[in-house]
């Protein structure tokens, strides 16, 4: 088991893995983080991981058969947690430094707050196409940085809950009910976030315990990704009204695109950067409407 003291751990960090090549960088990293408590690592895998490439002795790994939505797999995690901290952490990601893991944790350790956030930072130069689809803001704020897609009040609070990097009590992430496992196509994270904030649980943004995220730069992986977005955002929908959180989310888009639009103006990723926002909008309109048309299909077929 990780950590610096024997005994039960106080923490699990989770990681959902499909076998990216970066998990192979980041299991060493969080292997050596530098703590006062012990803590496990716990790999889910649902994918062609290679497992010779794993320390047995360092990280505990459950095998799941792939299919079956994040959602579902996180759920899987924290069942299978020996921690009463719950960290979540993702295969395509890196830890700046031994220390990420002690800053994320610490505000829940000395019972100040009971769930914290941490951003995923992609740097620019990876490529033309990467560093424009990095700008749109995420996983994890992208390359605009975490406070300039959401919002975070004067006391470090904010509004939006990502599970890319981010840490919460077990006890309240099961007494919440966990990840909505009908969520397949992403959003899951938005919906607890939301479910925390109105049971008056508010969520810490933690500065310090940025990672850093593999930036995507494949133009047919982008197409999915956004239709996939969309099709979230129907689901979500069926799950609950529009309400004031997301319409604080819309807002923050608004506000975030008009960020976009002026630290690309006047450079040359100005006008590809409108045609990246347009596709991101125009790809989330077809997932929509594809998982619209499937769902009333299905609705069809039982009745």
């Amino acid at each position: 088991m990780a950590g610096s003291q024997a005994g039960d751990p106080v923490v699990s960090v989770i990681i959902i893995s499909v076998g990216r090549p970066r998990l192979y960088e980041l299991l060493p990293e969080l292997e050596a983080q530098e703590t006062a408590f012990p803590y496990e690592v716990l790999l889910i895998a649902n994918g062609p991981v290679e497992m010779s490439r794993i320390d047995s002795g360092a990280v505990r790994t459950h095998c799941e058969p792939p299919g079956q939505g994040i959602p579902y797999y996180r759920n899987r995690g924290t069942g299978l947690a020996r921690g009463s901290i719950i960290v979540y952490i993702d295969d395509d990601e890196t830890t700046r430094d031994a220390s990420w893991l002690a800053r994320l944790v610490e505000p829940i350790l000395d019972g100040s707050e009971k769930v914290t956030v941490a951003g995923a930072f992609i740097p620019q130069g990876q490529g033309f196409l990467a560093d424009l689809i990095s700008l749109l803001g995420y996983p994890g704020g992208g390359s605009l940085g975490w406070r300039n897609v959401w919002n975070v009040d004067e006391n470090g609070h904010t509004d939006k809950l990502c599970t890319c990097n981010c840490a919460i009590e077990k006890s309240l992430l099961e007494d919440v009910g966990g990840f909505e496992e009908s969520l397949v196509y992403g959003a899951s994270d938005l919906y607890l976030g939301e479910a925390l904030l109105e049971r008056g649980v508010p969520i810490l943004f933690v500065d310090q315990a940025e990672v850093v995220h593999e930036a995507r730069g494949d133009m047919r992986g982008f197409v999915r990704w956004q239709v996939n977005r969309g099709r979230s955002i129907y689901d979500l929908r069926k799950l609950r009204p529009i309400g004031q959180f997301e319409r604080g989310h819309v807002s923050g888009r608004l506000k975030r695109t008009t960020l976009i639009l002026r630290r690309t103006f006047p450079t040359r990723q100005f006008l590809p950067m409108i045609g990246v926002l347009f596709c991101e909008y125009f790809f989330h309109a077809v997932g929509y409407a594809l998982e619209m048309i499937e769902d009333r299909s299905a609705g069809r077929r039982l009745n």
